[in-house]
């Protein structure tokens, strides 16, 4: 069948075929030219758009194989560039010319405050247009967000400084926007960039082979590591005291109503000292609920010490499943919550018992990547 050639053109082209709709958001239309007339056409053996069937009345026909190379560099995508780069070459200028104080003056935060939208406002639901907003958040927002990856004296949060290759790698991130929770290795290579951080995680902390971490992934920070931990550690549980035939009424299949009413579990119980604030929070999420989350701290003295025979007392509770998170280590002191010699006991009381352990290492695990 003769191939038809969309070619890159500010007029409208209407033949006997109808008018062929835009097929890139933001370009110029694009005309239809037939094979037979491609010698006419000047510049065709430019980048082209070439379609191996041909074109219905106002639209391509379902399951068109559309062969594709790049289009010229238009005005707008370099006047986009322009735009990127100058913003970002203030941005850095800003953050250069900072000061090293922690936190903004009260008055950058009272300024910053007053800048944003209000209700009630005749422009609240305005837009500013590109130069203004950016004006906006580099005159008004900017001044009043603290220094916590600039200073080495903010203790606030664990958010770390920012290194100039990290800082261009997320600039990536951004401008191209993949989607690595899907595997496509035919259409891109995040996912692969993805795996491969998590192969180099497990070698730098001693973790073990990747074979041994099947279901590895990277979460958004502490409260999606520890949703994702009890929410395997509830599926675990839950699936363990199934009897023989009810092997299929999991809590992802049969809801965790109905999972616990075939296992026969009364209650899912998080054990645990002085857990990151997040636990609870995650416990509500997947459905265990904040009084759930039972602390067995060792002594008043080590509040952080996970008391082991008081956990396996709950342990040996009828009826009663448990989720074990070990604290390594714990936010205020960096302290674990076992040491060389619990964690054997530990692993052999869950394995007894039927329960998971799940470790939190947010705030001490990278301790395992020195030397001694």
């Amino acid at each position: 069948m003769e191939g038809w050639h969309f070619v890159h053109d500010e007029s409208r082209y209407r033949g006997r075929r109808g008018l062929v709709p835009d097929l890139r958001p933001q370009a110029p239309l694009l005309r239809v030219i037939p094979d037979s007339r491609r010698q006419a056409v000047p510049g065709l053996t430019a980048p082209r758009y070439t379609v191996r069937n041909y074109i219905s009345q106002r639209k391509l026909l379902q399951h068109t194989h559309l062969a594709t190379t790049r289009p010229p560099r238009c005005r707008l995508w370099t006047k986009m560039a322009d735009f990127l780069s100058d913003s970002y070459a203030r941005l850095r200028t800003i953050v250069s010319q900072r000061d090293d104080a922690t936190l903004p003056l009260q008055t950058s935060l009272d300024a910053g405050a007053a800048s944003l939208p209000q209700e009630g406002d005749p422009d609240f639901l305005a837009g500013r247009g590109a130069q203004d907003t950016v004006d906006h958040l580099l005159g008004d927002i900017v001044p009043a967000l603290n220094g916590q990856n600039l200073s080495s004296r903010y203790f606030g949060f664990v958010t770390g400084g920012t290194l100039p290759i990290a800082e261009v790698a997320d600039n990536i991130v951004t401008a191209l926007d993949q989607n690595v929770q899907v595997h496509l290795p035919d259409q891109t290579v995040s996912t692969a960039v993805e795996d491969a951080a998590l192969r180099m995680l497990l070698a730098l902390l001693e973790l073990g082979a990747p074979g041994d971490w099947p279901g590895r992934t990277f979460t958004t920070g502490a409260t999606g590591s520890n949703t994702l931990g009890l929410a395997c550690g509830r599926e675990a549980v839950v699936a363990s005291r199934l009897p023989a035939g009810s092997e299929g009424a999991t809590v992802a299949k049969a809801g965790l109503l109905g999972a616990c009413l075939a296992a026969g579990v009364n209650r899912i119980q998080v054990l645990t000292s002085m857990g990151h604030s997040s636990l609870s929070k995650a416990a509500s999420i997947v459905g265990i609920g904040h009084d759930a989350v039972v602390e067995l701290p060792a002594s008043d003295d080590e509040p952080w010490r996970l008391d082991l025979d008081a956990v396996e007392r709950e342990l040996a509770r009828d009826g009663v499943a448990n989720i074990i998170v070990v604290s390594a280590g714990e936010v205020n002191t960096g302290r674990f919550a076992t040491n060389a010699l619990d964690m054997p006991k530990l692993r052999s009381l869950a394995d007894r018992y039927r329960a998971w352990i799940h470790v939190d290492g947010g705030m001490s695990l990278c301790a395992l990547s020195l030397p001694s």
